[in-house]
């Protein structure tokens, strides 16, 4: 297995299996070797600007539960906390919070407060999230072909 810069062997070993299953990869011939499927390799190419940082770093923004919805939802323009909470009703307010301030902290979401009465929060990608947008536009348009793939 080759190494990526930042990922350890356990933590590949640990995902290979889950992204064979989803379709992105499969065994190659060695029973050991893993390759991009054409579903895995069109994901690669959407999510290239993501991984212009180290791989450990783009695997670590995107891997968290949530993090990819919140930010493709974001990639259509600012939302308030409450309609985020809303596009995502499985979604616990608590988990919406620690995802936006992760988000945040990666330099991909910022935070404004409007001043209320009642006060609003309003979320947006930043500088650096607003170069995501063409790879959010592509994992959309895979998911969307995925989806009707399958038949959904």
């Amino acid at each position: 297995m080759s190494a990526l810069p930042g990922v350890s062997p356990t933590v590949l070993n640990a995902r290979l299996p889950r992204l064979a299953d989803s379709g992105l990869v499969s065994h190659g011939h060695a029973r050991s070797l893993y390759e991009l499927t054409r579903t895995g390799m069109s994901l690669g190419r959407a999510l290239r600007p993501l991984c212009e940082r180290a791989p450990a770093d783009a695997i670590a923004v995107i891997e968290h539960r949530w993090a990819l919805p919140i930010l493709l939802l974001l990639g259509d323009g600012p939302a308030r906390f409450s309609e985020i909470e809303r596009a995502f009703p499985a979604m616990a307010p608590d988990t919406l919070s620690a995802r936006l301030r992760e988000l945040g902290d990666s330099g991909l979401v910022e935070r404004h407060v409007e001043p209320g009465p009642p006060v609003s929060t309003l979320y947006s990608l930043t500088k650096e999230g607003e170069r995501l947008r063409p790879a959010l536009a592509r994992i959309r348009r895979w998911a969307d072909d995925s989806r009707r793939r399958q038949g959904f």
